[in-house]
């Protein structure tokens, strides 16, 4: 999926029609846990514009992102799995861009463990002055 008003895309895992929910976006976890935070990722994928598909092995095509009733996530377990849904709103999708804005400052800005910064806001430090050399007088 991709949006280019926003300037992100990424790679969701299903989109199906399910009984009782509509059009739903799942994501497959198969972490310890369900996060509340993958409310912001599964926001950051519901309201993207456009998604392509892959019709072919060398080809894609672009597509409307759907309209999407609900959002869950398919938890799989070794022993086990649960469909989760999770409630989201516009609330979820502007802090995933306020954190989305965040990251993009880091990368141009202050640098972090995998980018140097493009635009630093630290400079070069200062050389110090030499003290002055005491004269006899």
């Amino acid at each position: 999926m991709v949006s280019r008003q926003y300037r992100y895309m990424g790679t969701l895992d299903l989109i199906c029609e399910l009984p009782r929910l509509g059009t739903t976006l799942i994501d497959v976890k198969t972490s310890k846990g369900v996060y509340p935070e993958t409310a912001l990722q599964l926001a950051a994928y519901g309201l993207a514009e456009t998604m392509f598909s892959a019709d072919y092995v060398d080809a894609a095509t672009e597509e409307p992102l759907p309209i999407i009733d609900s959002y869950a996530v398919l938890w799989l377990t070794p022993d086990s799995w649960e469909l989760i849904p999770f409630r989201i709103t516009d609330r979820e999708f502007r802090v995933f861009l306020y954190l989305l804005e965040t990251a993009r400052w880091l990368w141009t800005r202050a640098g972090d463990n995998k980018h140097q910064p493009t635009d630093p806001v630290v400079g070069e430090a200062l050389a110090r002055p030499r003290p002055q050399e005491k004269t006899g007088g």
